[in-house]
């Protein structure tokens, strides 16, 4: 069993409503309510569906069943290991930490964690859900997503 949950939403939008409205063409005020609240973060929320990627950076919650050879993270971009901590429950039922330095990240869009060299992976207990990864995902800044992904959006408003 996998699940996968947003635990903290990103704090703005990669695409503002300035922005928005110029792409609309739109004058005056009377539909910033609509644009900013609904049509900007359902855009978004489209764009990262699609693409599997978090535009902005969000945490997330990625619980498995048990640690597999190679570790895939359904969403992308992670910019910075720090950025990824996994937890697992063992034998005796203790939810346990793994130091940073026991296993590999890699960075980006494809997101692979990996036992470090000479490491493996310890053993969880038997249960849904025993191994946990907390990671934030999304590009740094509005000005780091990429240029198609803001194109896009603005064609889905």
């Amino acid at each position: 069993m996998r699940s996968l949950t947003i635990t903290t939403q990103p704090v703005s939008e990669p695409l503002t409503l300035a922005q928005a409205k110029l792409y609309l063409r739109v004058d005056g005020t009377d539909d910033d309510t609509l644009i900013e609240d609904l049509l900007i973060p359902a855009a978004r929320g489209a764009v990262e569906s699609f693409t599997r990627r978090s535009l902005l950076p969000t945490a997330w919650s990625y619980k498995i069943d048990e640690f597999p050879s190679v570790i895939r993270l359904p969403v992308g971009p992670v910019l910075a290991a720090a950025d990824v901590v996994i937890t697992y429950v063992d034998t005796d039922g203790v939810v346990q930490t793994l130091a940073a330095a026991d296993y590999q990240v890699t960075l980006g869009d494809n997101i692979l964690l990996r036992p470090a060299y000479g490491k493996s992976w310890p053993t969880p207990r038997y249960e849904l859900e025993a191994v946990r990864i907390a990671f934030t995902a999304g590009y740094a800044t509005a000005a780091d997503v990429p240029t198609g992904l803001i194109v896009t959006m603005e064609l889905l408003i």
